[in-house]
């Protein structure tokens, strides 16, 4: 595992960049993407409008002007010192 990625029961995240996290399960599946909750490092300008707003991959390729794929998967993003954890 590197320094970015980190893994809880078989689902993994790795940051793709300050702020983004790439969110997989074991099979390599992708859910989707989060915006982390980190107020310093959020603007509107990354289509995120307050803190810890989760975005499902295909509204944040959207923005990202990419192709959107459907997720149909909720997430929670825990405020201590884990980025992220999925919702069963």
């Amino acid at each position: 595992m590197t320094k970015n990625r980190q893994e809880e029961n078989g689902v993994w995240v790795e940051n793709l960049w300050e702020g983004t996290w790439l969110l997989k399960i074991q099979g390599g599946k992708l859910l989707g993407y989060l915006v982390h909750s980190d107020p310093c490092s959020i603007s509107e300008d990354d289509g995120a409008y307050e803190e810890g707003l989760i975005l499902t991959f295909g509204e944040y390729s959207e923005r990202l002007g990419l192709e959107p794929e459907e997720v149909r998967c909720v997430f929670q993003l825990f405020k201590d010192s884990k980025p992220m954890k999925a919702k069963a």
